[in-house]
């Protein structure tokens, strides 16, 4: 009774590579409720931001308590896997729980800015003489803005932010021309017109009612970006069957009103099913950026 009343109070987290506030962080804090009452422990959300994911990631490795640490993935880690800046290989270290959702990619610009449209920005990129600034979070968001900058020379300034907020407070500042941003957090302030949605950066168009909005991948082919949610476990750490069980935890959370009124208001598209159906997205991910041809790190 006393190992059984120690495992309990045992407290878990949710280890998010972002600060509080953008969309990796609200469906943490939708999960961590959600993991507590499946398994009957007590799982928290911790931010961990920093070094393009790394620190998170890493942090999680290395972690050797009872506790069980989970690391919420996104394109970050497939960034890190093609870019070389983890010391670890994603699959060998990680094991893969569970694909939460899917979510659009678009490219927007302060509502007042110089940034009209895609077509005159083009053109305007075309003309040359100007310089632009181009804001993201870490992973395949600040990762576009560098392909926009390899595919017009010496004129673009990409502007790196550990999180989402701060590159979105940077771009309504007017500090930034554009920013590549998730549905989730431009939805609002696009339709209240307090961002211009410049364009699509799916690979395919825009849900409603952003469908008409032009798709950047043809004006720069190449450009599209596949974003997910994940949620990963420690290899070392997490025997097969915990996998499962925890898979089972969040696919019957994400069954519940409450989960898919939450996915619906947050834009997200859920996807759920085996830990291999993360797996096939992580690698077609990986798959898709090997293809852009990206400087490496310095």
């Amino acid at each position: 009774m006393a190992c059984s009343a120690a495992h309990a109070e045992r407290v878990n987290r949710l280890v998010v590579p972002f600060p509080p506030g953008g969309s990796l962080d609200q469906v943490a804090r939708m999960l961590a409720p959600a993991l507590s009452a499946g398994t009957g422990q007590t799982y928290i959300v911790e931010n961990r931001p920093g070094a393009d994911g790394a620190l998170a990631a890493d942090y999680v490795l290395r972690h050797t308590g009872e506790e069980r640490l989970l690391l919420l993935g996104s394109s970050y880690l497939s960034t890190g896997q093609v870019k070389g800046t983890f010391k670890f290989d994603v699959l060998t270290a990680f094991k893969p729980v569970i694909q939460v959702g899917e979510f659009e990619i678009l490219m927007v610009a302060q509502a007042n800015g110089r940034v009209a449209d895609l077509s005159s920005l083009l053109h305007q990129l075309g003309q040359g003489g100007q310089q632009w600034s181009c804001a993201g979070p870490p992973g395949q968001l600040v990762q576009a803005c560098e392909l926009l900058a390899s595919a017009f020379p010496n004129q673009w300034l990409v502007v790196p932010f550990k999180g989402e907020a701060q590159a979105l407070q940077a771009l309504r500042g007017g500090h930034v021309d554009v920013m590549f941003i998730t549905r989730t957090a431009a939805f609002e302030l696009i339709q209240t017109g307090r961002l211009r949605l410049i364009a699509s950066a799916g690979a395919r168009a825009a849900l409603p009612p952003f469908q008409s909005a032009p798709r950047l991948g043809v004006a720069v082919p190449g450009l599209e970006l596949l974003a997910y949610i994940g949620v990963f476990a420690a290899a070392s750490s997490a025997e097969n069957e915990e996998v499962l069980q925890l898979n089972h935890v969040i696919n019957e959370s994400m069954r519940t009103v409450s989960f898919m009124q939450f996915m619906h208001n947050a834009h997200i598209r859920p996807v759920g099913g085996t830990p291999r159906v993360m797996q096939e997205t992580f690698l077609q991910s990986v798959e898709r950026q090997k293809k852009w041809q990206l400087p490496k790190p310095r």
